[in-house]
């Protein structure tokens, strides 16, 4: 019953698309679809089906929640806007074996307060395959789960493009780093273009806290104002740290204007190979441990500097790092020196420049970076 159901809204959106098109329309710019029309498409979508977003501009006022492992898809980012108010988009919910899959879609944030996509779900499988993210505070948030893929997607002039985090901060550092594995979220073969400095935020490409295990990888990503693209929170502002992140064979470009960062560690383990930079950096990469030189409002243990002893909690280690590249030259990780950072993050034993032993990347592409499959 709730597939005729489905069924039936879709052809009842696309007779109300039909008839509001006059023969000198170009669809799907001259059509409008409100709240009512999608919260009630997704909710006749019976658990494990396809919620088809039809052509046309699509305004959302509030967050609409997707629940049972509806697959979202869009009539390709040409022809599917969805524009946010001050608001997520979609809330995506699921258990942990439920499909997760959102395709085809343009987003567009107001450039204030517009938040994306925001996927609280326990699923350990979902993508977000090509869509396109603008104009957003924050365009992507992946709470609670530590498992997917995001690819082939376009992030333009964003606040921060994409956040991963893990709701339970204690149980995931106290889980075994597995790099390598499916065990993180993958981001690949996705753009990045950062050049309309007009949200309040850090220009985070990439940013991972609370436990997160993120993989960045086959990327390009342009900036012309500052800010920090690769980051890694440590355990300072919220909760606890990163636990683990490969970042490598990335593209990372910037005009003629010099930006700080361009990549910003501070905290966790992992890899960092292959990566280019094209242009002027301050610190393309650079390793940092907060407590060494701040005291923090804040995280979790010793807040105040000075209280902190090495090893600073959740700070980097195990961290290993070669072949990154600053306009065709080699370069190595940087430490400023800023109260006791050098002290508690030193080469050699916190951090390496040479291969990691042992260390196998896991296939590219993405085992589900294929087909979309429906």
């Amino acid at each position: 019953m709730n597939a005729q159901k489905s069924l039936i809204l879709f052809i009842q959106i696309c007779c109300l698309f039909l008839l509001n098109c006059s023969e000198e329309d170009s669809p799907p710019l001259n059509i409008v679809f409100h709240q009512e029309h999608i919260e009630q498409l997704i909710q006749n979508t019976p658990a494990g089906g396809i919620a088809n977003l039809p052509a046309g501009k699509i305004i959302l006022t509030t967050q609409i929640t997707v629940k049972t492992g509806i697959l979202l898809i869009g009539a390709g980012t040409n022809q599917t806007f969805v524009h946010t108010g001050s608001s997520y988009a979609f809330r995506m919910e699921g258990d942990t074996n439920d499909r997760i899959l959102i395709s085809g879609i343009h987003f567009i944030g107001n450039e204030v307060d517009s938040r994306g996509i925001y996927m609280r779900s326990d699923s350990t499988n979902f993508r977000i395959s090509g869509c396109v993210f603008s104009k957003y505070l924050q365009a992507i948030n992946i709470y609670q789960i530590n498992q997917g893929l995001i690819d082939h997607c376009s992030f333009i002039n964003n606040g921060t493009s994409i956040l991963v985090s893990e709701t339970d901060d204690d149980a995931a550092w106290n889980k075994p780093v597995t790099l390598g594995s499916e065990k993180a979220v993958y981001i690949e073969d996705c753009y990045f273009h950062y050049e309309k400095e007009t949200l309040s935020s850090m220009y985070h490409s990439i940013v991972g806290g609370h436990g997160a295990r993120y993989v960045f990888r086959y990327n390009n990503l342009f900036y012309t104002m500052n800010g920090s693209p690769i980051d890694a929170h440590g355990n300072f502002f919220w909760g606890r740290g990163t636990v683990s992140y490969e970042i490598y064979s990335n593209r990372i470009k910037i005009p003629e204007n010099r930006i700080y960062y361009g990549m910003y560690l501070r905290g966790g383990s992992g890899v960092v190979f292959d990566n280019s930079f094209t242009g002027r950096f301050a610190l393309p990469i650079c390793l940092a441990n907060y407590k060494s030189f701040r005291s923090s409002t804040g995280g979790t243990g010793p807040t105040n500097y000075g209280e902190t002893d090495y090893p600073c909690i959740d700070q980097i280690n195990n961290l290993y790092i070669w072949n990154n590249t600053t306009n065709g030259a080699l370069m190595n990780a940087i430490i400023q020196d800023r109260g006791w950072e050098q002290t508690h993050i030193q080469e050699g034993r916190d951090y390496f420049h040479s291969t990691a032993p042992t260390y196998v990347p896991l296939t590219y592409p993405h085992p589900s970076n294929t087909n979309l499959n429906m």
